[in-house]
């Protein structure tokens, strides 16, 4: 009725794998569109097909760097743009095709309704959050990427630690620390 889980294949191509991975999630019962875009991305980057991979990086960085954007300070807006110089070709031509697509699309009425509608809706359906609640998924994003990419790339110092080792811990402050 909600037209939930439904796919327009008009969008861009390069959005399709995720947007299709995103409305299973919404099938699979993940409700919250935070978590259901991170389901998406999830899903699309152990894709086999390098168009799925390709797709769940695009809409992260996408989320990522539009989250990065709107924030109104100086050192985020030369963040961003460092960001946005480093992009290469490709990716370049599908962010511009894909908002080239939207605002062709775009009536400033119609939008303002939809979003009106589909806030309410989410809001009654239990996400607080309502259409804000998209752009969340770059908290996700940012802890998966500590997690998997750069904290197993750190290499520390295996050594066993021992409490007792004054060498290690200072005890002379606590009572009966011998």
């Amino acid at each position: 009725m909600t037209g939930e889980s439904a796919v327009n294949p008009q969008i861009p191509d390069v959005t399709l794998p995720f947007t299709m991975c995103h409305e299973m999630a919404h099938r699979m019962c993940i409700a919250l569109e935070r978590d259901a875009n991170f389901a998406g991305f999830l899903a699309c980057s152990v894709h086999q097909d390098v168009e799925f991979r390709y797709s769940a990086y695009f809409m992260a960085y996408r989320y990522c760097y539009n989250a990065l954007a709107s924030v109104n300070s100086p050192s985020a807006a030369a963040a961003a743009a460092r960001v946005k110089d480093g992009v290469g070709d490709l990716l370049q031509r599908d962010l511009n095709h894909y908002s080239d697509f939207f605002s062709s699309k775009r009536s400033n009425a119609a939008t303002n309704l939809a979003d009106t509608a589909n806030d309410t809706y989410l809001k009654v359906s239990g996400d607080t959050n309502g259409i804000a609640s998209y752009g969340q998924v770059c908290d996700l994003l940012v802890n998966w990427h500590i997690q998997t990419v750069v904290l197993p790339s750190i290499t520390v110092e295996e050594s066993p630690f021992d409490p007792y080792d004054e060498s290690k811990v200072d005890l002379s402050g606590i009572v009966n620390a011998r």
